[in-house]
């Protein structure tokens, strides 16, 4: 066939113009597929420990892998599972960039129930979009866990008194007393450092209970009427020790007493209680001014990443799961167990007693909790949604537990009071001071 002139020009128009909408296609096409999501998993390879490794249950574990990612790695968690995959150890998170990361850090096995057997120490990594894991199974021979001895810190006019009792005596012994005017106390038993801070009177002392020295201590300016701290405590599930301050500064200290970071909480909010977590610490602040209180929730760099409204004082914070908390309330209408869940970042009501209050909670298993409340001693357990009476003439006070002996201490006043789970009365001690913390120094 041939083409006129006039064909041709026809010709090279149409030509031009497909090439032209074939290209834009073809950029637009190419643009689409640098905009999909990234589907490729970090790759984590474990160089230590080495597989069926031995470790004894108070070992740390030396964490060694190297981990890498087509685009950038966020994060690293480290956890110890059982061979169905369930956590029995705690989980450590650490921050991480690049996409190569020679990932190191030191992990205490330091669970208090883990019994002799095959794990699996897993490492996961994580990018903007996907999480990849690395296992290796290692053998734990568990070291039988005793309890050792129970703590007592007293407060006196302008002192706080330390008492001591070895597990096969009778008797406490006054170990040590120190200036102050003392508004709580910590225990580290795995290390064994208590914690002790003062309120109107008082520094933030550590004292090892070997000897019961003091190893470190915060200093405190309070006044009559201004306590300088206003909460401490110590997380066995991060092993971290809190240490607040009136004007809203929150310390956290490492298992040995060392100072890690220090951030502020909310403005003109002072901080009440701190709870240890999985996913960072939760805090109790209360508006100076006014009565409204607040469950926040900071990263453990100290970042806020939430704030929740609450209707009365927070007993408890405990990890359901990685995504969901309980969280038990001093509700003034009644007390309530609300469970968050942090991805919604809801607050459901599964339980509320109305007119009830709550004075203290302690977590006896994984759903069963026993209650301080103004109805005596009560026994709830998620999983049924069943709430019982187990004393209905204990007195309101604070709640100690001793998870290896199944026993409830109740401090109320300068009485500590010593219950079974199932709410029977088995001993009681009388202190010349009132008693503001009750410790378990167990071996592991």
């Amino acid at each position: 066939m041939v083409l006129s002139g006039c064909d041709m020009k026809s010709f090279k128009r149409v030509f031009s113009t497909f090439v032209h909408t074939a290209l834009i296609s073809c950029l637009v096409f190419l643009s689409a597929c640098n905009e999909e999501e990234d589907e490729v998993s970090p790759r984590v390879m474990v160089e230590s420990p080495f597989e069926n490794q031995a470790f004894q249950s108070t070992d740390t574990i030396e964490v060694i892998a190297r981990i890498t990612d087509n685009e950038s790695i966020n994060s690293v968690e480290i956890e110890l599972l059982d061979l169905d995959f369930n956590m029995v150890g705690r989980k450590e998170s650490y921050q991480a960039s690049g996409s190569s990361v020679n990932f190191g850090q030191l992990y205490p096995i330091g669970g208090e129930l883990i019994s002799s057997g095959d794990y699996y120490l897993t490492i996961r990594a994580k990018d903007d979009n996907n999480v990849g894991s690395g296992f290796v199974k290692i053998r734990i021979n568990a070291i039988p866990r005793i309890l050792e001895g129970v703590v007592v810190v007293a407060k006196g006019s302008s002192q706080a008194d330390v008492y001591y009792r070895e597990a096969d005596e009778l008797e406490f012994e006054l170990k040590r007393s120190i200036f102050s005017d003392p508004i709580g106390a910590g225990l580290n038993y795995r290390e064994n450092i208590l914690v002790i801070a003062g309120g109107e009177a008082g520094d933030g002392v550590f004292i090892e209970i070997d000897e019961f020295q003091q190893i470190n201590s915060i200093p405190g300016f309070g006044n009559i009427g201004l306590p300088f701290f206003s909460t401490v405590t110590y997380s066995p599930i991060n092993e971290r020790f809190y240490l607040a301050e009136r004007d809203g500064v929150i310390r956290v200290f490492d298992k040995n007493a060392a100072q890690l970071i220090a951030f502020n909480g909310l403005i003109e909010y002072v901080p009440q209680e701190i709870f240890g977590s999985t996913e960072g610490y939760f805090v109790e602040e209360k508006q100076i001014d006014s009565p409204s209180v607040v469950l926040t929730h900071y990263s453990f760099q100290g970042l806020l990443l939430d704030v929740f409204q609450v209707f009365g004082g927070i007993r408890g914070v405990y990890d359901r799961n990685f995504n969901e908390k309980f969280v038990w309330i001093d509700n003034p209408n009644g007390f309530e167990l609300r469970l968050l869940n942090l991805t919604t970042k809801f607050l459901s009501l599964p339980y509320q007693r109305i007119g009830a209050r709550l004075f203290d909670v302690v977590r006896i298993s994984t759903n069963t909790f026993i209650l301080s409340t103004s109805d005596g001693l009560l026994r709830y357990n998620f999983s049924n949604g069943g709430i019982s009476p187990i004393n209905d003439s204990a007195p309101e006070g604070d709640l100690y537990f001793d998870e290896l002996n199944q026993l409830v201490y109740l401090a109320d006043g300068s009485d500590v009071i010593i219950y079974t789970v199932d709410g029977t009365q088995i001993g009681a001690r009388t202190f010349s001071e009132d008693v503001i913390f009750v410790g378990f120094d167990f071996n592991r």
